[in-house]
């Protein structure tokens, strides 16, 4: 005891050594785990790349050009089938001209 009493700064700076010491393993312990988890999370994302690449039908040259093709086909669809679906012609109604309309009443 009287040691410590004659080395105090010494005594409480080991200590507070000690504790910084056990604070960094902890910091370095804690950062392997979550190091450990993004690995196998960028694992994960590698396989299902790969995965993705692998499949049939791949974003290939050729096959981009089918779907513009397609694409194209399905405009001309589309403007095919508005010609034969043309809205209904309506008069612009407003103000007071609303209330003078005749009233459809069902039954």
């Amino acid at each position: 005891m009287l040691w410590i009493k004659r080395n105090l700064f010494l005594a409480v700076g080991g200590l507070i050594a000690i504790l910084l010491l056990a604070g960094g393993v902890y910091y370095f312990i804690s950062a392997q785990q979550r190091n450990r988890s993004i690995e196998e999370e960028l694992e994960a994302n590698k396989s299902d790349l790969n995965r993705l690449q692998g499949q049939n039908p791949y974003p290939s040259a050729q096959n981009i050009e089918i779907a513009k093709k397609e694409a194209e086909k399905l405009r001309g669809a589309v403007a095919q089938l508005h010609r034969y679906f043309s809205p209904v012609p309506a008069e612009k109604v407003t103000g007071n001209r609303v209330s003078s309309l005749p009233r459809s009443h069902p039954g």
